[in-house]
């Protein structure tokens, strides 16, 4: 977090890479259920299994049915997570919210494409 905050303020503008990239780690927690203090998750018919924070993994875990814009408000003012309540940094909520529900109706690829190129 340190480095998008110290963007926001030198820049007075999101770091569009790490935002995108708070989109990135909850579409990649999203979808999994604990197994064995673990979340197993399931990406294109691929099992892969994360280990994290017992809070973390068990947030993802309990709100995987909200809707995107909920789940990252929930997600960004976590100040057990971040320290702070990220949803305070003017523009992040929508910005990760509309990034993580593109990535979930479209997926991960087309939409880095679509926003970065390559």
């Amino acid at each position: 977090m340190p480095s998008l905050l110290g963007y926001v303020e030198r820049e007075h503008k999101l770091p569009e890479h790490l935002t995108f990239s708070l989109a990135a780690l909850m579409a990649l927690y999203h979808g999994g259920h604990l197994k064995d203090g673990a979340l197993e998750c399931l990406r294109d018919g691929q099992p892969y299994t994360l280990r994290d924070d017992a809070a973390v993994l068990a947030f993802f875990a309990e709100n995987d049915q909200k809707p995107a814009a909920e789940l990252t408000r929930m997600f960004l003012s976590s100040t057990d997570f971040f320290g702070q309540d990220l949803t305070q940094v003017p523009g992040l909520e929508t910005a990760v919210a509309t990034a993580l529900k593109d990535v979930l109706a479209r997926g991960m690829r087309a939409v880095m494409t679509e926003r970065f190129g390559g």
